[in-house]
C-alpha cells in the first residue's frame, strides 16, 4: 500500500513526509523512490499483545514516498505516478515567506493536472478503439463495445471537471480503470497543511474544498508545528497538544484518514509465538485474507476459527472463547469484519 504526497511547488510537501515518518519509520528504495514504510497505531493489538504475551509483534504497515510527489515546473513524470496505489495532495495553508496562501485555488491547480493526465490515456485509448472493434472476434465485440461506451463517459465526467474516483463503477468498469492506472481513480486524503492561523479556520477550509471532492478524505495537519512537538517527550506534547486543541497526534490522524479512503480494515492473528495485525481492503473473504497470511494457507483452507475482538478482550482467553461458544467456525466466503481475530485451519 504505497502512498505518493503530491503537491505543488512550497507546498511543504517534504516536511509533511518528515512529519509521517518521524516516529518508528524504517526506509528502503524501489523503483528509484525513497520509500518510508510506518507501522500502523492500533490500540487492539497493544491489548491483545497484553494477553498473549508473545514472542513476536507485528504491525500493520503503510509505505510512503515523496520523491515523485513534486506537481509543476521540473516536478515528476505523470507516469511515474501511476505506480502508487493512492496519493496524498499536500495543499499548502500558511505564509512561511511564499505569500498569501490560496489552499482552494491550489487544490483545483493540482487536481487540473492530474485530470489532464487522466484525459490524454482516455482519448488515446478512444482514437484506437475503432480499430479495435473493426479487428474484434464476434463474440468479443459487445465487450469492446461497452469499454468504448465507458471511455465516452469517463472523458465527459473529466471534461466537466470530475474525478474518476467519483464515479459508481462496475466491477467490469473497475478493471478498466486500473488497467489505465488513471490517476484521478487512485484513493486520495487532501491534507490542509496549515499554520496555526489558518488551522483555527479550517472548517471553512474544508466546506469549500469538499466541493466536486465526495469521495475524498480532507483533514487538516500542522505539519511544521507537530514536527517540533516531535522533539519533546510525551508529557510536554500532550500538554502543547491540548493547549492547540489537537485531539490525537498527527500521524495517527493521518493513517486512520489513509485507512478510510482505501477501505482497509484489519484483522488479526494471535498467539504464544506472535500477535499480527493483517489487511484486506473492501469485501474481503476469510479464503482471500487466508492467501494474505500464506498461499499454502489459502490453498489448504478448511474453515477460520473466529471471535471479535470487542468478544475477546472480555473473555483473555481463546480455549474459553471456544469452550464458550463464542468461536465461531467461519467458511472460505466469510466476509471478514474489521477487528475479527482469526485461527485458520487447513491442511495440505
Amino acid at each position: 500500500m504505497l502512498w505518493a504526497i503530491i503537491g505543488l511547488p512550497g507546498s511543504g510537501r517534504t516536511t509533511l513526509f518528515n512529519l509521517i515518518t518521524h516516529r518508528g519509520a524504517s526506509a528502503r528504495s524501489g523503483k528509484g523512490a525513497d520509500i518510508a514504510v510506518i507501522k500502523v497505531p492500533d490500540p487492539r493489538l497493544d491489548e491483545l499483545v497484553e494477553i498473549f504475551q508473545p514472542k513476536k509483534i507485528t504491525h500493520a504497515e503503510v509505505e510512503f514516498t515523496d520523491s515523485i510527489g513534486r506537481i509543476g515546473k521540473g516536478g515528476a513524470a505523470f507516469s511515474e505516478l501511476q505506480r502508487a496505489n493512492s496519493f496524498v495532495y499536500c495543499i499548502r495553508a500558511f505564509d512561511a515567506g511564499f505569500g498569501e496562501p490560496d489552499p482552494i485555488t491550489d487544490l483545483h491547480v493540482l487536481v487540473g493536472e492530474l485530470t489532464l493526465f487522466d484525459l490524454g490515456v482516455v482519448e488515446r485509448r478512444l482514437d484506437s478503439m475503432d480499430k479495435l472493434i473493426r479487428s474484434t472476434k464476434p463474440g468479443e465485440r459487445q465487450r469492446v463495445e461497452r469499454e468504448g461506451a465507458f471511455l465516452e463517459q469517463m472523458k465527459a465526467h473529466l471534461d466537466s471537471g470530475g474525478v474518476i474516483r467519483d464515479l459508481e463503477l462496475s466491477p467490469e468498469q473497475k478493471k478498466m480503470v486500473d488497467n489505465f492506472a488513471l490517476l484521478t481513480a487512485k484513493p486520495t486524503i487532501v491534507v490542509i497543511n496549515c499554520d496555526e492561523e489558518r488551522f483555527a479556520q479550517k472548517e471553512s477550509i474544508f466546506a469549500e474544498a469538499r466541493e466536486g471532492h465526495k469521495n475524498t478524505e480532507i483533514i487538516a495537519i500542522m505539519s511544521q508545528i507537530e514536527l517540533e512537538l516531535g522533539e519533546l517527550d510525551d508529557g510536554e506534547a500532550g500538554a502543547f497538544r491540548e493547549e492547540l486543541g489537537l485531539k490525537e497526534a498527527a500521524v495517527d490522524k493521518f493513517v486512520h484518514a489513509a485507512y478510510k479512503a482505501m477501505k482497509v480494515k484489519t484483522f488479526f492473528t494471535g498467539g504464544d509465538p506472535e500477535v499480527h495485525a493483517w489487511t484486506a481492503r473492501g469485501k474481503a473473504t476469510a479464503l482471500e485474507c487466508a492467501g494474505k497470511i500464506h498461499t499454502d494457507i489459502a490453498r489448504g483452507f478448511i474453515r477460520a476459527e473466529t471471535i471479535h475482538y470487542d468478544e475477546f478482550v472480555e473473555i483473555r482467553d481463546w480455549s474459553k472463547a471456544r469452550s464458550s461458544g463464542k468461536l465461531r467456525q467461519e467458511g472460505k466466503d466469510y466476509l471478514v469484519a474489521d477487528g475479527d481475530i482469526m485461527l485458520i485451519k487447513f491442511a495440505i
